[in-house]
């Protein structure tokens, strides 16, 4: 390669090209630790109770809108004895 002049050209201009490194800003990039929004815990609350929130008493609710307004954990969410 060192004789041939077009092959030389090309690996000298891809010599000075670098990688870029971008590190991840976002701790959880794949939400698999928080739910994205209150919206999502709720349909996941919803879901894993298998009823709609409407039907749950107004107690149930506070304690859910005051539980999402503290934290989106997943695990948190789901351990409560509320849900399980």
């Amino acid at each position: 390669m060192d004789k041939n002049a077009d092959l030389q050209f090309l690996v000298d201009k891809y010599k000075e090209l670098e990688p870029t490194v971008t590190p991840f800003n976002d701790p959880d990039p794949f939400q698999e630790f928080t739910y994205p929004s209150i919206i999502f815990a709720k349909l996941a609350i919803s879901d894993y109770l298998a009823q709609p929130l409407a039907k749950l008493s107004p107690e149930q609710m506070a304690f859910i809108n005051a539980l999402l307004t503290e934290t989106l954990n997943k695990k948190v969410i789901i351990d409560l004895s509320l849900f399980g």
